[in-house]
């Protein structure tokens, strides 16, 4: 959702944040990689959670902001239109665990953001 909304707001990203409850892997896995991606900072914001509870990048034009504080629904915001609604269901730990066991290569992404940045090895696409 977020490269969607970045393909949709055409913008540099001159900031972001990634809030979360304390110390949610996943929140760590996504800031990280998105500091390798973007090349920004990225700061990590304490909520109460119990997942990702927002991702806020700021570019020139405003925030582009996805904003999820309980519950399967979110809220997309792009600068210059107006809030969308969105259906982002909190996954069980066991349909995750599914979902990477279906993958049993390489997981490039996930050394990226282990690494931080990306290196010349990193393929083209990745």
């Amino acid at each position: 959702m977020l490269a969607a909304a970045l393909d949709q707001a055409r913008a540099q990203v001159t900031s972001a944040a990634v809030e979360a409850e304390a110390e949610n892997p996943a929140a760590e896995l996504l800031a990280r990689w998105l500091e390798a991606r973007l090349h920004v900072r990225v700061d990590r914001v304490v909520t109460a959670g119990p997942v990702v509870t927002a991702v806020r990048l700021g570019t020139e034009r405003g925030e582009i902001v996805i904003d999820r504080p309980e519950g399967p629904l979110a809220t997309l915001t792009l600068p210059g239109q107006p809030s969308r609604t969105l259906a982002l269901k909190v996954r069980a730990t066991s349909e995750l665990i599914a979902e990477e066991l279906r993958r049993l290569d390489a997981d490039e992404m996930y050394a990226i953001a282990l690494n931080g940045e990306a290196t010349e090895e990193t393929p083209a696409h990745v």
